[in-house]
């Protein structure tokens, strides 16, 4: 971090009469919250005696201060597919559209599509995110340079030739944890990936978590995404993806498994004992016609489930506001139970929940102490007044746009139209100068 960088970070700034909602299910009403240093020095509803001198007073009539949103599971230069292949079965958007455009992929059209990614998170309050793609250098150097947070993974597939001391993918890993973990004080951390069950091997699953697991690195992978990936496994091998994941070391307190939309049972009793987390992802289960993950039983067995976009491909929006209000409705929908997966349920899950998912404990909450990852909504439009609940005001009827700022570590990314760490019109020529005639030339 430059001293520039390091100078905007230690700002002490008073967020002065403002409603709060702390990521738990508390509200705090006409309240001051002080963030000194990166982190939130004070939150209460009396004025500070301390706090470090107060250098900016940002005033919260007619706004709602919540903790910063955290997609769980993405592939940010997925952006350059968004709205490209919609309306189509599964197995057709992937082998005739995405999987072309990913051949003609290169580094510097996947930095470009990171930073149209990173662009969109920052304008709609999300302040750290999961990836597993490739090109993850390049997806480090967008989340290093805009400030946000970011767990990277570089997925692992392979067949029966696999030879984990050989195999490129997972040599790419091994050097991204070792460039980039730690970055900047933890603000960018680097997981171990298998993409998923149906296109690896049983030795891929037992050389990632062999190498997660001596690093102490967290582990992602997709989880039972379709029926037929679920049917599939089972006539193979007998087992359940969740069964064997866990056999294979995979499966733990560090482990996000991303979808899990057709879990059986026993499968969510071996998450919830193990400790591993479920990263519910309606927005693009829905549009793939992937089916309705069981998040109410989820919830009740005590799985950590958090809350991702998956990649704009398959979603159109990296908008955390669409996921919450979805994940909502659909689960009361599924349920017939309009009291399932309340608001402040929702809000948790693209929080603090997802910050769970990622290793940060003292993230997702506001709280003393913890990071200064904060959002500022304006409640002062039209589609939101009144402000009766503020949690419901957040999760059913804000959208991104609504966000107003975006802090992480105590430093402003974004402010009323204003992207602090981000030329969005170099950005925008960028893509259409180079990435656009590159992925989709006739």
């Amino acid at each position: 971090m430059s001293a520039e960088d390091r100078g905007r970070t230690a700002r002490s700034i008073l967020f002065k009469n403002i409603d709060v909602l702390t990521g738990d299910g508390g509200v705090l009403y006409n309240a001051n919250v002080v963030v000194s240093g990166g982190v939130i020095a004070y939150v209460g509803t009396e004025m500070p005696e301390s706090g470090g001198v107060i250098q900016r007073v940002v005033p919260g009539r007619g706004r709602v201060l919540m903790p910063g949103l955290v997609n769980a599971h993405t592939h940010v230069p997925m952006t350059a597919m968004r709205g490209y292949a919609d309306d189509v079965p599964l197995s057709r958007w992937l082998s005739e559209f995405i999987f072309p455009v990913e051949d003609r992929l290169d580094a510097r059209a996947a930095r470009v599509c990171a930073e149209i990614a990173a662009a969109e998170m920052i304008r709609s309050g999300t302040v750290s995110f999961s990836d597993q793609y490739f090109f993850c250098d390049e997806i480090a150097r967008t989340a290093a340079e805009t400030g946000l947070k970011a767990n990277i993974s570089r997925g692992t597939v392979g067949g029966p030739d696999f030879d984990r001391a050989t195999d490129a993918r997972l040599r790419e890993n091994v050097a991204l944890y070792d460039q980039w973990n730690g970055y900047d004080g933890g603000r960018i951390r680097v997981d171990f990936a298998v993409h998923a069950e149906y296109t690896s091997v049983p030795a891929v699953w037992e050389a990632v978590a062999d190498e997660a697991n001596a690093r102490g690195a967290g582990i992602t992978f997709h989880l039972s995404e379709t029926k037929g990936e679920q049917e599939r496994c089972l006539e193979k091998y007998g087992e359940t993806p969740t069964a064997l994941f866990e056999k294979a070391g995979l499966l733990g307190p560090r482990t996000v498994a991303a979808h899990g939309v057709w879990c059986s049972p026993e499968d969510l009793a071996i998450l919830a004992r193990t400790g591993t987390s479920v990263c519910h992802c309606p927005c693009s289960n829905l549009k793939l016609g992937s089916g309705i993950a069981p998040v109410k039983r989820m919830l009740e067995a005590g799985i950590n489930v958090c809350l991702g976009t998956d990649g704009a491909a398959s979603n159109n929006s990296l908008d955390m506001f669409g996921e919450m209000k979805t994940a909502a409705l659909l689960a009361k929908g599924a349920e017939l139970d309009p009291t399932v997966l309340p608001a402040p349920t929702a809000a948790a899950m693209a929080a603090v929940n997802g910050a769970r998912s990622q290793g940060r404990e003292t993230c997702g909450l506001i709280r003393e102490g913890y990071d200064a990852d904060l959002i500022l909504v304006n409640t002062r439009t039209a589609s939101l007044t009144p402000n009766h609940e503020p949690y419901s005001t957040a999760v059913y009827a804000a959208v991104g746009k609504d966000v107003e700022m975006t802090m992480v570590n105590g430093r402003i990314l974004y402010e009323q139209g204003d992207l602090k760490t981000l030329d969005w019109e170099r950005v925008r020529a960028e893509f259409f100068a180079y990435a656009a005639p590159k992925l989709f030339r006739s």
